[in-house]
């Protein structure tokens, strides 16, 4: 595309994301891209088409960057450890003093009414990717007698999806302070004690 080879694009990308992340997606301007980048409006606008465009290739950036972390994690056997593992690499992302607090993804998808159906469908489609690797290692662990037989894998997966979401915003809600996000995620750990009532 026309004016992407007038600055180095990596950079660029990484500072609109970091923007979004940072400011909101919903208040963020072009005018907010153009000055975090050091790119004219104009320029962005011709290499890229918009603020839609830009906002999902930051979803997109944001999401390949944590991806890999999170799926290491499931590396492990035992179904608690995957997911204290899983959960921790959320936990290290808000851990940073560098990242903003939050989540990109999630602070996008409570304000997606605002944005196009591409973006809301781009949304779901990273919940709906995560779910389903969460649910296959569930599966897989059942089937190898780590995992209680019965237990719904569609269910646990969407659990733990919904428990790194809601740590997120408990991070942005407590202004970065990491205690009640550990709280959260001892607490979605419990889901693996075996006590009457815990079958799904």
């Amino acid at each position: 595309m026309v004016g992407v080879r007038q600055f180095d694009e990596e950079t660029v990308l990484d500072r609109v994301m970091e923007v979004f992340w940072r400011k909101g997606a919903t208040e963020t301007t072009m005018a907010d891209l153009a000055t975090a980048t050091g790119v004219q409006r104009g320029s962005l606008y011709n290499a890229y088409g918009g603020k839609d465009v830009l906002l999902s290739k930051a979803l997109s950036r944001y999401a390949a960057r944590w991806r890999d972390r999170a799926a290491e994690a499931l590396d492990d056997p035992d179904p608690k450890a995957a997911m204290a593992g899983f959960l921790d690499t959320h936990i290290e992302r808000m851990r940073d003093p560098t990242n903003p607090p939050g989540c990109l993804v999630t602070g996008v998808c409570m304000q997606q009414n605002d944005f196009s159906t591409p973006i809301s469908a781009e949304i779901e489609a990273q919940f709906n990717a995560t779910e389903a690797v969460l649910e296959r290692y569930f599966e897989a662990a059942e089937a190898r007698g780590a995992l209680r037989a019965g237990r719904n894998a569609r269910a646990l997966a969407r659990f733990f999806v919904a428990t790194s979401r809601a740590m997120a915003v408990m991070h942005k809600a407590h202004r970065g302070d990491l205690e009640p996000v550990r709280d959260v995620a001892k607490t979605a750990l419990m889901v693996f004690e075996d006590r009457p009532g815990n079958d799904d």
